[in-house]
């Protein structure tokens, strides 16, 4: 047998694509990226990339997927953490985290004194399908992320950033994330977005902001400066808990919803404004309101209100349990203790089948009788 010699060759062939790849440190199994600090600031991640921020994710990457490998430390509150150009890019955060330098070593509220342009996550120009995930975002000059059209957020937290913290466009879907203490608005989605089993607490804003045909679902609402939920026409808002909204301000409302819009299985609490607002031809049903400043329920024209309980709601005479205009149909609802009506309805409207109780201010007024109405325990004149 003939001894099998070295190859010198064989090693040579491993240790030159190493040396090529020298200037991008960050290069992942699989096709995906790396991005962290260490190559953020002395090399470039990858090509295309500069050294230095933001870090820039473009054609040049020759990938779509991008994953953190450690924190990122972002220099100023005017600078972005990562920009994207390309569609359909994916970031997994790894549990990582896109740091503002300010909350460096910081575990208080460390929000920028004033709103500045930088973002966690940017897009530049027209960006669809953008993907981020499994991280945090804390401490930017703007926005915690920006991620354009047909956007997926999940599991993102965004803490302390000056303006919005998860701000998308249209047919975006945001899931399983927390947003707290944002100096803005905590989520703002744009046409046809969809927001489910999310946290918003605390922001200095709205809570979750809409557009038409939008989708709100199984969300948790709590001490956001503005409107808990405030939506577009057409839209669906299920499942969520709204409490402790507004400073007492006019359009603080638990729920705020356009014209044509599905409201029901939510519960709504001390907010500083209505509880439940809506505009023209909405159905409002199965939900709990109480403990609101005013109004517990309001819809304008064309509503059904059904099977919902509004009760101690109001702080002065006028703030009524539910209040509808024209051509409403109120029915199945239980309404207690207001400190105005009751009900509160135009004469085109009909109530059936309602149980009220203790209204400071009577129990129904306006509206037509269709029966199987209880007032204080005695069926309703």
């Amino acid at each position: 047998m003939h001894a099998i010699r070295p190859n010198p060759l064989a090693a040579l062939s491993i240790l030159v694509p190493l040396m090529l790849g020298a200037p991008y440190a960050a290069r992942a199994a699989e096709g995906v990226l790396e991005i962290n600090q260490a190559c953020a600031v002395n090399s470039g991640c990858f090509p295309g990339d500069a050294p230095g921020y933001p870090v820039t994710i473009d054609a040049s990457a020759g990938a779509q997927s991008f994953r953190l490998t450690g924190d990122l430390i972002v220099p100023s509150p005017s600078t972005d953490g990562i920009v994207v150009s390309i569609n359909d890019a994916s970031i997994d955060l790894g549990g990582f985290t896109i740091l503002g330098q300010s909350c460096v070593g910081v575990t208080v509220d460390c929000t920028p004194a004033s709103t500045s342009t930088g973002d966690g996550i940017d897009v530049d120009g027209v960006v669809f399908g953008l993907s981020v995930s499994n991280g945090q975002v804390v401490g930017m000059g703007r926005h915690g992320v920006n991620v354009g059209t047909q956007a997926r957020v999940e599991r993102l937290t965004a803490r302390w950033n000056a303006s919005i913290g998860i701000n998308a466009g249209f047919n975006a879907l945001v899931l399983d994330s927390n947003v707290y203490q944002n100096g803005g608005t905590g989520i703002a989605v744009s046409t046809s977005s969809s927001v489910q089993r999310t946290n918003a607490s605390e922001n200095g804003n709205i809570g979750i902001s809409t557009a038409s045909g939008a989708t709100v679902q199984d969300c948790t609402l709590r001490a956001n400066l503005n409107a808990g939920i405030n939506g577009g026409v057409y839209n669906t808002i299920s499942g969520n808990t709204v409490t402790d909204t507004g400073d007492g301000g006019a359009a603080d409302d638990g729920i705020n919803a356009g014209d044509g819009s599905i409201v029901f299985d939510n519960t709504v609490r001390n907010s500083s404004a209505i509880g439940i607002d809506c505009g023209d031809g909405c159905t409002i049903s199965r939900n709990t309101a109480f403990f609101n400043l005013s109004d517990g329920i309001q819809c304008d024209n064309g509503c059904t209100i059904q099977e919902n309980s509004a009760y101690d709601n109001g702080d002065a005479a006028g703030d009524d349990g539910i209040q509808c205009s024209q051509g409403c149909n109120i029915r199945a609802n239980t309404v207690y203790q207001s400190v105005g009506e009751g009900l509160n309805l135009s004469f085109e409207t009909g109530y059936s089948g309602n149980v009220l109780a203790n209204n400071v201010g009577g129990n129904v007024s306006g509206g037509v009788n269709l029966g199987g109405n209880l007032c204080d325990a005695a069926i309703c004149p």
